[in-house]
C-alpha cells in the first residue's frame, strides 16, 4: 500500500528461479511466499526477476525493492455524517467525516470544513488515519432545510486550509482535496437529511386533563352554574410547541 518501502524485501520461500529458463519450465515454476512463520500468500515469479522486460531485481541475493513513490495522489473519497435525519435547533453538535484514499497527516494548523450555513466545522480528530472528523455546532442564526458541505470556488474544495495549514500523505506529498474537477462532481452530498431551525418555538395548543369540579353553585339569577376548586388543588396544564 501507499508508503510501503523495503530494500530488500525478505521472503520465506520454497524455491526461487536462478535464471529465466528455469522459471519457464512448468515443473520448476518459482514460488515465493511472504516472510512469515505460517506463509500463505504465493507470489508467481514464472517470468523470473523481470516483468514484461523490466527488471524487478538484478539478482536473487539483492532481493526485490518495493517503492510506492510513484503511486497516485491521495484524494478525498467520501463525506458522511452519522447524525440521524431530523430537525435540530441551536447548539446541536453534528459530526461530519471526510474519508481519504490513504492515511493523511496534518500540520499544527488544522483544516476546517465549509458548511452551507456559511459557517465552518472544526477539526476534531483523525490525524494519521484515512478519515478526518469535523464537528459543527449549530448557532441561533442557522436556518437551512438540509445541512451539507459547501465548495470554495477558489479551491474547488470544501476543506479550508490557510497558508499555515498542510495535509500530506505518508510520502509527505500534498493531498488532493478537490471535491469537483472541471465542473464534474467528485464527492456526493451528505445522505443524511439534517434540518437546522433555530427560530424561537411557538405554542400551538394549551390543554388540561383536569375534569370539572364537583363543587358548583348557581349564579346570575340561577341561570349559570359556576364550578370551582378550593385552595391546594393541583391542576396540570400542558403546552405543546411546534
Amino acid at each position: 500500500s501507499l508508503g510501503d518501502f523495503a530494500s530488500p524485501l525478505d521472503f520465506k520461500y520454497r524455491h526461487i528461479c536462478r535464471w529465466d529458463g528455469e522459471c519457464n519450465t512448468d515443473h520448476m515454476k518459482g514460488l515465493v511466499k511472504r516472510f512469515s512463520a505460517s506463509p500463505t500468500l504465493d507470489a508467481d515469479l514464472s517470468q523470473g526477476f523481470s516483468d514484461e522486460g523490466n527488471n524487478i531485481a538484478d539478482s536473487i541475493s539483492e532481493g526485490v525493492i518495493i517503492n510506492t513513490s510513484g503511486a497516485p495522489p491521495t484524494r478525498v473519497a467520501s463525506v458522511t455524517s452519522s447524525k440521524a435525519d431530523g430537525t435540530y435547533a441551536a447548539s446541536e453538535e453534528v459530526y461530519i467525516s471526510v474519508k481519504f484514499s490513504d492515511a493523511v497527516f496534518l500540520s499544527e494548523e488544522k483544516p476546517t470544513l465549509l458548511i452551507n450555513t456559511g459557517g465552518e466545522a472544526q477539526y476534531h480528530s483523525g490525524h494519521g488515519t484515512d478519515e478526518l472528523l469535523f464537528r459543527y455546532i449549530s448557532s441561533v442564526f442557522d436556518a437551512i432545510d438540509r445541512l451539507d458541505w459547501m465548495i470554495d470556488p477558489d479551491t474547488d474544495s470544501a476543506i479550508h486550509c490557510n497558508d499555515a495549514c498542510a495535509i500530506a500523505n505518508i510520502n509527505d506529498e500534498a493531498v488532493d482535496v478537490e471535491f469537483i474537477d472541471n465542473g464534474d462532481k467528485l464527492i456526493e452530498p451528505l445522505s443524511a437529511v439534517i434540518k437546522l431551525d433555530s427560530s424561537a418555538p411557538m405554542i400551538v395548543s394549551v390543554r388540561s386533563e383536569k375534569g370539572k369540579s364537583p363543587y358548583c353553585h348557581l349564579v346570575n339569577d340561577a341561570t349559570e352554574e359556576l364550578c370551582s376548586y378550593t385552595i391546594g388543588e393541583e391542576i396540570y396544564i400542558n403546552l405543546t410547541f411546534d
